[in-house]
């Protein structure tokens, strides 16, 4: 048996009048002896297409669109507990 601690998570977002949005997310594990964690990231989107960057334990960038109702999504993150590379995603999913 695994046992997992809560999280408190807070999270914010501006979305300016450009079509841009800025997010800030602050995450706290419910356990004595670990400290609070930030993360910022800014998207901007237009048209069915978008590009994100952020950063939070490590950089991250990724670029998106929306084709119909199929949206394809790819980000590029460092993740240096799970790898010693970096991490490329990809992913595809349905809107309706």
């Amino acid at each position: 048996t695994e046992r997992v601690p809560p999280i408190f998570r807070l999270g914010l977002a501006y979305r300016f009048l450009n079509p841009g949005t800025l997010a800030l997310d602050i995450a706290q594990i419910i356990k004595t002896g670990y400290a609070a964690t930030a993360a910022l990231g800014y998207e901007w989107a237009k048209d069915g297409f978008s590009a994100r960057a952020g950063y939070g334990d490590g950089v991250t960038g990724g670029v998106g669109f929306v084709a119909g109702v199929a949206r394809v999504d790819y980000a590029y993150v460092t993740q240096t507990e799970l790898s010693r590379d970096n991490v490329h995603r990809i992913s595809l999913s349905a809107i309706w």
